[in-house]
């Protein structure tokens, strides 16, 4: 599962700063969100005042993807997609919903 603390560190990095660590105390107060080194925190204010928190279906898509071997999946797509005679489903919409389904599982 991707941290809180990972999330944050992704975004402040896609924004140019370059941070080499962060530490979230306590997730509900953004004042305990800590960037190394220190002197970036300033920098880091507005883009950790303007963090959106995944919805926790995001973190299940995300967990679940993670938990997908892509390559084992393309082989599984495209030998259903291969042997069936009339597919109603594009490679893409087969993989699509063979991942919806993983997710229920």
């Amino acid at each position: 599962m991707i941290t809180l603390a990972s999330r944050l560190e992704t975004a402040l990095r896609g924004a140019g700063l370059a941070v080499t660590g962060v530490s979230v105390g306590e997730a509900s107060d953004r004042a305990s969100w800590l960037v190394h080194p220190r002197d970036l925190q300033a920098q880091a204010k507005p883009i950790i005042d303007a963090f959106v928190l995944p919805t926790p279906a995001q973190e299940l898509d995300e967990q679940a993807m993670s938990e997908v071997d892509e390559k084992k999946l393309r082989a599984i797509v495209m030998g259903i997609y291969e042997c069936w005679p009339n597919p109603l489903f594009t490679r893409s919409q087969l993989r699509n919903r063979i991942i919806a389904i993983y997710k229920t599982l």
